[in-house]
């Protein structure tokens, strides 16, 4: 038992730093200022958990996306229709909603310098969750 609470109380905190990590990227006047705010205590965490937390750089992030291709693909869940969207270094976002085109919109302001294409192979759909 005491693993599995560690480990949702991880998944949580992990959660949380990344929300506050996209936050703080949007509006902190410098990466580094951003780092601190969300929470990481040193650079090197944070840049060594970067693709995992964002999928792509923090530069990259800061500028919309530019020069990456946006892999997307569409999944159901008990929640409603997901959205699941990766680059070439992890996964980038996780969206949740009712209609396709909504949420490739959302996808796409918040990557508005990205290329976003539909996923292809195994990206091209998630199964039932």
């Amino acid at each position: 038992m005491r693993s599995r609470r560690n480990s949702r109380a991880s998944t949580l905190s992990g959660t949380r730093i990344t929300r506050r990590v996209r936050h703080e990227l949007g509006r902190s006047p410098s990466i580094t200022d951003a780092i601190y705010r969300a929470g990481f205590n040193s650079n090197s965490r944070f840049y060594a958990a970067a693709p995992a937390v964002l999928g792509m750089t923090p530069t990259t992030f800061r500028r919309g996306g530019a020069g990456l291709v946006i892999h997307r693909a569409f999944g159901r869940s008990s929640l409603g229709l997901v959205l699941v969207a990766a680059t070439e270094r992890g996964v980038c976002a996780i969206m949740l909603g009712d209609d396709r085109a909504a949420l490739t919109r959302d996808l796409a302001a918040r990557f508005p310098k990205a290329q976003i294409v539909a996923g292809a192979g195994q990206t091209a759909s998630i199964k039932t969750m």
